[in-house]
């Protein structure tokens, strides 16, 4: 008789088997990713147009916004959109007057369309629903402070508070991927069943190639991704900290010359290059949900 494959620690059957679901998906979408994309150059022109949308320099704090957030608890537009704009003036120029002349320049930086349609994508995907007013919030946040500039809408002729919460099955699975043990489960069986190395390593090399022709706009949004992922992994912080860099600051200045570094790599080296580059990410992860989050935007 086979012998039955043990648990992860601290993981129920009920667990592992919705753990089972998300290997099988993750599997699946790798599969049609890959299926679907054969070319790193031709793709990584996909990813120039598709990191210069405004949308996709919102989708990252929203997708971590929205992890982090309690069944109790909302997720308010407006002070999410200032935070991204926050991320998004530090690139050159005056830095300190854009964040003096932030709250009423905003839409510079991120246009409410923008906003708009980001949490519309997350509500079909079935990760947030919508409450509106003043009474349905206080029912599921009755401690969260509502004013001006937090849940209320732009729209003045609406005039009402508007505000996001997590849907159950989110909730019950994000319960689930919080656990570390059941990350790295997850990570592994990828690994040996869903050819996680192919994925990354066909990203990987498609970055390179959308770096090296790329314009400002894609460090604009290295800047705001990166951020978003230092922000909400103190394990990633410690470690820069330890190496004595500063996780709050990434510095225009080394933009051009990694560029020219990447142009300099022989073609016949590049893909060397790329899988030295994502080892770390697939034999010994400083954060594993890095899998989920990089195979969820697929």
């Amino acid at each position: 008789m086979a012998k039955k494959a043990k648990n992860p620690a601290h993981i129920t059957e009920d667990e592992k088997e919705i753990i089972d679901g998300i290997i099988v998906i993750c599997s699946a979408k790798i599969y049609h990713f890959l299926k679907t994309n054969s070319d790193p150059k031709k793709y990584a022109s996909k990813l120039i147009r598709l990191w210069s949308s405004g949308k996709t320099l919102f989708l990252p704090n929203l997708l971590f916004d929205t992890m982090a957030t309690s069944a109790n608890e909302l997720i308010f537009p407006q002070d999410l959109k200032m935070k991204v704009a926050k991320a998004v003036i530090h690139d050159k120029g005056d830095v300190t007057g854009a964040i003096l002349d932030l709250e009423k320049n905003q839409a510079t930086y991120l246009k409410p369309w923008v906003v708009t349609e980001a949490f519309q994508d997350f509500m079909k995907e079935g990760l947030l629903s919508n409450i509106r007013g003043k009474t349905n919030i206080k029912k599921i946040a009755p401690l969260q402070k509502l004013k001006k500039g937090r849940g209320y809408s732009d729209i003045k002729r609406e005039g009402l508070y508007s505000g996001y919460k997590i849907t159950d099955d989110f909730a019950a699975l994000s319960k689930i991927i919080s656990k570390h043990e059941a990350l790295k489960f997850i990570h592994h069986k990828l690994i040996k069943y869903g050819r996680l190395k192919e994925f990354f390593l066909f990203n990987g090399l498609a970055t390179v190639y959308a770096m090296m022709k790329s314009d400002d706009t894609m460090y604009k949004f290295f800047n705001v991704a990166a951020q978003a992922i230092l922000d909400n992994n103190p394990s990633v912080q410690a470690a820069l900290s330890k190496a004595g860099l500063n996780s709050k600051e990434i510095q225009y200045s080394l933009w051009e010359p990694i560029k020219e570094y990447l142009s300099s790599i022989r073609e016949e080296e590049l893909e060397a290059f790329v899988e030295e580059m994502i080892r770390p990410q697939i034999e010994n992860p400083i954060d594993y949900s890095y899998t989920l989050l990089a195979i969820s935007r697929c």
